[in-house]
């Protein structure tokens, strides 16, 4: 997996225009609790080979960037749901639509 969170960093580096080593590192930490969490949303079982569990994460690139891009986006506005301020608006998306497209094995 750590492989996985390399290729997504750097390319989070180049999307965001990060170069600060405070900003990249926070970004990394970032990735790695959504690689966690999209882990955890599939319920994988024992018996799914780590090789599978890896090709599924590659898969769903798109979500684990989603999410990690959500939660860096929101650095410093954790619980609001919407923002104004002077004259600017923000309304953020449901944090849930990050795991879109992901379905969970069953117990």
């Amino acid at each position: 997996m750590e492989q996985l969170v390399a290729e997504v960093l750097e390319e989070m580096k180049i999307e965001l225009e990060i170069t600060d080593e405070r900003d990249i590192a926070i970004l990394q930490i970032k990735i790695k609790n959504a690689v966690r969490e999209i882990k955890a949303a599939f319920n994988f079982k024992p018996y799914h080979k780590e090789d599978y569990i890896l090709e599924q994460m590659e898969n769903h690139l798109s979500n684990i960037k989603s999410l990690a891009m959500y939660d860096y986006m929101k650095i410093g506005a954790e619980g609001e749901s919407a923002h104004s301020e002077k004259n600017i608006s923000r309304e953020y998306v449901d944090r849930n639509k990050c795991f879109a497209g992901i379905v969970p094995f069953a117990d």
